[in-house]
């Protein structure tokens, strides 16, 4: 039995063409609306809600800064397998009491994954808070507030990877 191959060759037309473009931006339409949803509700690539109105207010960041700096308070963070110390002096490195010590471990791609950290003073005028197993093995910014009993005001932020137990 003899099979005959058909060698007909299609001839490229206007329709063809027309068609091959239009699939083609079909294709790119689509995969940009993917991107698109994706993006949109995704990470909104913001780390503070109110990211226009702390640009706006900037010159009193500044100025906050400034008013930080002249108190000369500084900060001592240690970490042990389940606790966090933090240590606040003042400018003669005194130990600093009655702080009302505000923390929120914050993740750096997923707001859903932020922590808030309640600390307590001690007597030895340390301000120490318990850490779940969960938060090691991880990248973090640390953002510490502390307020004195008079205004007096202290604010850090801290990178820190909590090394695995």
């Amino acid at each position: 039995m003899n099979k005959q191959i058909s060698t007909k060759k299609q001839k490229l037309t206007g329709k063809h063409v027309i068609m091959y473009i239009i699939g083609f931006f079909v294709v790119i339409f689509i995969a940009n609306g993917f991107f698109i949803y994706f993006a949109v509700n995704t990470f909104r690539g913001e780390d503070n809600k109110q990211s226009y109105r702390q640009g706006v207010e900037y010159n009193k960041t500044i100025a906050e800064r400034r008013k930080q700096m002249a108190l000369g308070w500084n900060e001592a963070i240690h970490i042990t397998a389940d606790k966090m110390v933090l240590t606040m002096t003042n400018a003669d490195g005194k130990p600093l009491s009655g702080l009302n010590i505000t923390a929120l471990f914050k993740h750096p791609t997923d707001l859903k994954k932020d922590r808030k950290l309640k600390f307590a003073e001690d007597l030895n005028n340390n301000y120490i808070t318990n850490l779940d197993a969960d938060l090691f093995g991880k990248n973090w910014i640390l953002i510490i507030e502390a307020k004195s009993a008079n205004g007096e005001r202290f604010k850090s932020r801290n990178k820190i990877w909590l090394k695995s137990q």
